[in-house]
Formats: C-alpha cells, structure tokens, sequence
C-alpha cells in the first residue's frame, strides 16, 4: 500500500509539473481554439479544419493527460485527512476510497441534472425539424439508398472495478453484432479492457482512448468528425451508439440508439412549432 509521505510528495510533484508545463495557459488556449471551431464558417475549408484540430488536439492533449493525473493524486490525497492513528490502515483507506467515490459520484449527477434540459431541448427541436420534412435532403439526415453497412459506437469505461458496468454492455454489443445480418463494424471509446474486447470476435477498427470521465465538446469533436466522414464516404450506411443508459446509482440499462442518418426520438407528435435558427443560412 502507498504510504502517506508518498501521497504527499506525488502531490508536491504535481504542483511543480503544473506550474513547468504551464497547464493554465495550454487549458486557456484549448478553450480558445475550441471557441473557433463553433464559428459558422469553420468547415468551409476541410484541409485547414483539420490541420486546425490537430494543432488543438496535441495541445488538449496536455491538459488531458495532466488531468487525469491530478485527478487520481487528489482522490489519493483524501488519505491524508484520514491517516489512522491506529493499525487499522486497510480500514481507513477503504474509507477513503468510499468518499472519493461518492463525491465522484455527487459530481456527476449534479452535471448530469444540469445538462438534461439542454440535451432534452436539442432533442425537441430535432424531431420538430426532422418531422416537418424541411430538412430530409441534408446529407446527415437523408437515407443510404442501401444500408448494407452499420457502425456501432461502443462505449466503455476508462476503468474497471464497476460491477457489471462494463461487461453488461460488451455482451449487449456482442449480441447486437451475432444478429446483425449485414456488414458490422465497431469502434470503441474508452480505455478499459483491450485485451477483452479484442478477444471478444467484435470487428473493431478504431479506438478512441484519449476521452476523460468528463468529457468535453472539445473532447467529442474528434470522434464525431470520424463519425461523419465514415457516413459521408459511405464507410458506414448507418451509425449506432451502443452505451449504458443511466438509470440509477445501481442500475444502467443497455442501450443502443441511431446516430446517423439523424431520427426523431422519442414522441415527436407535440404539434406545429415555429423555430428561428440563429445564425441562419445567410
């Protein structure tokens, strides 16, 4: 077991690294190039979009890398508040492992609550939009005149040591693809179980490792780039997420959803709405 004068000096070492990479400017500059990608005429020149992302993936990735390590420093320094005066470490650092735990998960609720109207809002007004029949020829909405190719987008935790987390949806993904009668391919995002997944017979061709247990827009535009070329280049005819839909603290349910070509969800019968998008096409 790691010991407390360890715990402090990794957090020591972690003050000096954050002040020599001078993660504060590149987490500035990450949100600054991320600003850009938003404007209206950011795709009209595909080769310097690209070029643009890859600058601000490298530096992204920086703050990436060095979150995810102050992260698991600052879950160990929880310790610290709780060294034992007694002989009962393995007690007083399962404790502590149980209140990093539930402040990771108050964490991610209190975001999850917050997102939700947004996430329900954007929802609405595509099925308003997708069924006033406006838009069919958009190439993301329209059809594939053959789908004879489908992409699932498998997504797995960044770790193990959840339960049946992780397992659960890698079998749900392994019986979608047994019964899948046409071309199937998978990518996978997440850092957990290589070795499982490429002894699971799953035909995988990409892994997206590089997204944090919070990730960002920033984070999903590279994902979501390969995403839509795979569709416009006729790679994929169709494209699925495969993930574990959040129920409760104790019970995900697997699920798979189409991403493209875009479809209402849910009940789309509310009516006629006026929507005004702002910038328009002008």
């Amino acid at each position: 077991m790691i010991s407390l004068e360890q715990i402090k000096e990794l957090r020591e070492r972690k003050d000096v690294l954050e002040r020599c990479l001078d993660i504060a400017a590149k987490r500035a500059e990450v949100e600054a190039l991320s600003r850009q990608t938003e404007a209206p005429d950011f795709w009209n020149d595909p080769k310097a979009a690209e070029v643009f992302l890859k600058k601000m993936n490298g530096t992204k990735s920086w703050v990436t890398s060095f979150d995810r390590m102050a992260a698991a420093v600052d879950d160990l320094d929880v310790l610290l508040e709780l060294e034992p005066d007694s002989e009962e470490v393995d007690s007083e650092y399962a404790k502590a492992m149980k209140m990093v735990a539930v402040s990771k998960l108050r964490r991610t609720q209190a975001g999850m609550a917050a997102s939700r109207p947004f996430a329900d809002k954007s929802q609405e007004i595509m099925n308003t939009l997708l069924a006033s029949g406006s838009a069919k020829e958009n190439r993301f909405i329209k059809p594939h005149k053959e789908v004879k190719k489908i992409c699932y987008v498998l997504f797995v935790g960044n770790r193990g040591l959840c339960g049946m987390y992780n397992s659960a949806v890698l079998h749900f993904m392994q019986d979608i693809a047994e019964n899948e009668n046409r071309e199937c391919s998978v990518v996978v995002c997440g850092r957990w179980g290589k070795d499982v997944i490429a002894k699971s017979g799953l035909n995988v061709i990409k892994t997206f490792t590089e997204l944090s247990d919070t990730p960002n827009s920033v984070e999903a535009l590279e994902l979501s780039e390969y995403l839509k070329q795979m569709f416009l280049n006729g790679e994929a005819d169709e494209v699925h997420l495969v993930y574990e839909h959040y129920v409760s603290a104790l019970s995900q349910k697997p699920t798979v959803e189409q991403l493209l070509p875009a479809k209402p969800v849910g009940d789309s019968s509310d009516g006629e709405k006026d929507i005004i998008f702002e910038p328009d096409a002008a």
